[in-house]
């Protein structure tokens, strides 16, 4: 394997983030890398072949037997035809109805746009809150609800939901080689390794630190710690001069925050969460103890502020961050209007070890719901929203969503307009996971880490409880 495969290969591997990309505070030199790893030669057009001229005839001597006239020469062989562009089908006063995320809507309309104007159809897509997807999709399963038509889905949505609830898209759409292999595996159910659904974004998330408030307590404002436990450190200096370390919704609106902000930290040591088949628990051992552990020293420390574990979400952090007296955050699609980009740094997460880095990414996107009354217009929108064209329209977009094809991620425009690609290639470096799985093991962690942060668990306890509840789960998974 050659070094410019294994480059290509890394990038490859990464996950990229639906979040809104910041101007300023990363080095662009990370653009060349990523135009450079997947480069293809364009093969040469090869014309059509000339035939040779015809060989003239000889002239007939007076008295000899007329000439036998020169062979003709065979008529070059035309060009061949280019297959004429098929006329779109007309689906004039058909609308489809479409179970999306909020997230989404922007590039799923401008996928909508393109098709309304070749085709006459039109959709609506109904934003159902994210902590209320699962019982939806749930009862549109238990009933064959068959008044929708393209269902949103994620990677735990798709291992919970998607053989139950979407159709395979293989066949009908065709060559998936320009979607990054990485966000095809979400869209993967992986019970029958069977793809169900594409990505329309990707969620690769980052860290940001606030370099005034580094400077103001002697630090370099330019290389923050790259350890938990050495960042937790710095928080009696915070607290002296008022400033509040991190806001990080650990119980936040929904749940899921937890399990969400522990894979982040338990990725960074380079650990399986689960097996292939996700049957059996392998945070059982010390690095599921050790993450544990440094979530206990952050709450002892002061460091993640019990006054902001209960905010809604990681977005309001980053509106208080916004208001520049937070120093820590995880990186949103929020902007911060006014907020100095010389003051903003942004980069790859922390390690519970020095040098080692992890996040845990996702992608949103669509699938078709088995019991559409209306496959060919579903498969219709589908297969125009999922083009390259509009794929680089979304990328180019108010929203700047990252790309989700190779193609698109090579493109210098779309580069030059997301600056935090090489924030998100060095952010692919660690273990990128979201170690989704056919059951629902958020719950297990939000409880303990609640337990936690009221001081009922030690990091033992609650490594013990994560452990027990998670493997309870699988056993009940099992033997339904």
């Amino acid at each position: 394997m050659t070094e410019l495969k294994r480059k290509a290969d890394d990038l490859l591997s990464a996950a990229l983030t639906r979040r809104q990309l910041l101007k300023g505070g990363v080095v662009a030199g990370g653009a060349a890398f990523l135009a450079a790893c997947n480069a293809a030669a364009t093969p040469a057009t090869t014309g059509a072949p000339t035939a040779a001229p015809a060989t003239p005839a000889p002239t007939a001597a007076p008295t000899a037997a007329p000439a036998t006239p020169a062979p003709t020469a065979a008529p070059a062989t035309p060009a061949p035809t280019p297959a004429p562009t098929p006329t779109p089908v007309s689906y004039a006063g058909v609308k489809l109805h479409n179970l999306t995320g909020g997230y989404s809507i922007p590039a799923f309309e401008i996928g909508l746009k393109h098709w309304k104007e070749e085709t006459g159809g039109d959709a609506t897509f109904d934003n159902v809150p994210f902590n209320e997807k699962p019982v939806k999709m749930a009862g549109i399963i238990a009933t064959q609800d068959s008044s929708w038509d393209l269902m949103y889905t994620y990677d735990i949505f798709m291992q919970r939901f998607g053989a139950r609830l979407l159709i395979p898209i293989a066949e009908e759409y065709g060559d998936v080689s320009d979607f990054i292999p990485v966000a095809l595996k979400g869209f993967t159910t992986q019970s029958d390794q069977v793809l169900r659904g594409l990505p329309i974004h990707y969620s690769m998330w980052l860290w940001d630190w606030n370099k005034a408030l580094f400077t103001a307590i002697g630090e370099d404002p330019e290389n923050p710690p790259d350890t938990y436990d050495a960042l937790f450190a710095l928080t009696p200096k915070w607290k002296e001069k008022k400033i509040i370390p991190c806001a990080q919704p650990w119980l936040g609106e929904g749940g899921t925050f937890a399990k969400f902000y522990f894979t982040h930290m338990y990725n960074s040591l380079g650990h399986p969460m689960f097996s292939d088949d996700r049957t059996q628990v392998m945070f059982d051992g010390e690095e599921g103890l050790l993450t544990f552990q440094t979530i206990e020293n952050g709450i002892k420390s002061g460091y993640y502020d019990p006054s902001y574990m209960n905010i809604a979400n990681e977005h309001d952090a980053f509106v208080l961050f916004g208001k520049g007296n937070v120093a820590t955050v995880v990186h949103s699609e929020q902007e911060i209007p006014d907020f100095p980009a010389a003051q903003h740094g942004i980069k790859q997460f922390p390690g519970i070890k020095s040098g080692m880095t992890g996040s845990s990414p996702g992608a949103d996107g669509l699938g078709i719901a088995k019991w559409t009354t209306l496959p060919e217009a579903s498969w219709s929108f589908f297969k125009r929203l999922y083009t390259p064209d509009v794929a680089k329209e979304i990328c180019l977009s108010e929203t700047l969503f990252p790309p989700t094809r190779i193609s698109i991620l090579n493109d210098p425009e779309v580069i030059k307009a997301q600056p935090l690609l090489p924030a998100y290639a060095e952010q692919a470096k660690g273990q990128v996971d979201l170690w989704s799985t056919p059951y629902d093991y958020a719950p297990v962690f939000d409880d303990v880490v609640a337990k936690m942060i009221k001081g009922e668990y030690s990091a033992q306890q609650a490594h013990d409880a994560a452990v027990k509840g998670t493997q309870d789960l699988i056993i009940k998974y099992l033997s339904a």
